[in-house]
């Protein structure tokens, strides 16, 4: 860069420490190609540090999914993506979950077989994204606080189970749904009052209305 663009080593070092590596279309291309802001050529970046771990519906759903792999991070914000019975699908919900919030800049998950595998969909969704992958040590799964999050998601999805009286076949459709109600929810702590979990990761006020759910 010092050749390149004629400048000193030490300005060189500073512009490397506040710009990205990751490329920019030229404007000779396309005119769609020339903007960042693309989300076809390229995904949003999530900041902070994000959490992921496989949750277990107890029972085959209608649209035969068992699994559920869910992302959270600690601004109370959680999703969750149904998985059919095997958990090697992590892949494809990692894959699903950059395409409709972007790629987090850290990621931690537990170390199974099915998603730190070196051949595995997850690892090549990991490298793809360049996502920095931190797996948590052997039986310490408090080091993953999406364990706290599937606890709360089970806990509003019982009740409301319960309270509609919907069949267990539909735990997939139900999860989904509090998922994005708690997304919605504005925080009850005294200095967290500006956005709600999905303002805070979009960086915009959500658009809220009673008769979407």
């Amino acid at each position: 860069m010092s050749e390149r663009w004629s400048i000193g080593l030490g300005q060189a070092r500073e512009t490397l420490k506040r710009t990205t590596q990751r490329i920019v279309r030229s404007a000779v291309m396309p005119l769609a190609r020339k903007y960042r802001a693309d989300r076809i050529f390229e995904k949003r970046q999530l900041q902070g540090k994000w959490f992921t771990d496989t949750l277990d519906g107890c029972v085959t759903s209608k649209d035969r999914n068992r699994y559920g792999q869910v992302f959270a991070n600690r601004g109370n914000f959680a999703t969750v993506y149904p998985m059919d019975t095997s958990k090697r699908k992590a892949g494809n919900a990692l894959r699903t979950f950059c395409q409709e919030f972007g790629a987090s800049d850290r990621l931690t998950c537990v170390g199974s077989k099915e998603q730190t595998g070196k051949k595995t969909k997850f690892m090549q969704q990991v490298r793809k994204n360049n996502i920095d992958l931190h797996v948590i040590e052997p039986e310490r799964r408090n080091q993953n606080p999406c364990e706290g999050v599937i606890r709360e998601v089970r806990r509003k999805w019982f009740r409301t189970m319960v309270r509609s009286r919907v069949p267990r076949k539909f735990w997939d459709y139900s999860m989904r749904w509090v998922c994005e109600v708690m997304q919605s929810l504005a925080s009850c702590r005294k200095f967290d009052v500006v956005l709600c979990p999905y303002g805070k990761v979009h960086s915009h006020i959500l658009h809220n209305s009673a008769t979407s759910y």
